[in-house]
Formats: C-alpha cells, structure tokens, sequence
C-alpha cells in the first residue's frame, strides 16, 4: 500500500491562542475550527491543523498520549473505512504498535493511532459522511 502524508499538525493546549498567531501573524486562513480542533490553509497543499492537547488525552488515553514525545501529529489520509483498517493491518504486520485500532471519532473520522519510534504520533483516517 502506498501512504501519502496528507497532513500535519500541533498539539496545543489553547487551540484560540494559536489559531491566533497562525492567522494573524502568519496570514493563514481558518479553515475551520471548534474548541478542540482547527484547520488551516497555509497554501502548501498539506493541511496544517491544531489538536487539542487534553482532548487526544481524554479520548485516546493518558497511557497511550505519556507515548507521544513531540507535539507534533502527522496524518495520512484515506477515501473509505476499509483503507485505513486496510492499512493498519499492514502496518501492524510489520511490527508497527498501535495506541488506537481503527474506529469511528466523534469528529466525524474513522481513524487509527501509532507512535513511531522517535515519539512522533501518527494518524491513519478519512472523513465520515
């Protein structure tokens, strides 16, 4: 299976403080946004977002966020459920340690979770109708 990084994102604690900066300071559009979550468009053609610190804890687990070293998530995405339960069975079978097997999110998402080696955090997902 080919993976495409689709995008990357902070996991901050005050997701206003830095919709803030990134828009004002840096010109990016919003492209959307809720207490937890924003999306920006920063012309690159990746997503750039910002995820809630305390929110990825409180639904993933502090056990399994204690593995992330580096506030920093990147994501791959996928066009239906069955590609990314697709690709977290390939990517399990080459020894790759989940911290979330796919599932459907309350943020509209069916996605899985990994922490690579160096501490970074992964997502596999796509959009639910």
């Amino acid at each position: 299976m080919k993976y495409n990084h689709t995008s990357y994102g902070f996991l901050v604690d005050d997701i206003s403080k830095a919709v803030n900066f990134y828009r004002d300071t840096m010109g990016f559009r919003v492209v959307r946004q809720s207490d937890t979550f924003a999306q920006m468009n920063s012309g690159a053609g990746v997503a750039f977002f910002f995820w809630k610190w305390g929110h990825l804890c409180e639904h993933l687990g502090e056990q399994a966020m204690s593995r992330v070293k580096h506030r920093v998530q990147s994501a791959i995405r996928f066009d239906r459920p069955e590609d990314v339960d697709a690709a977290y069975e390939e990517l399990k079978a080459e020894g790759v340690e989940f911290v979330a097997a796919p599932s459907d999110w309350e943020w509209n998402a069916h996605a899985a979770y990994f922490v690579d080696g160096d501490g970074y955090m992964w997502e596999l997902y796509c959009w639910l109708q």
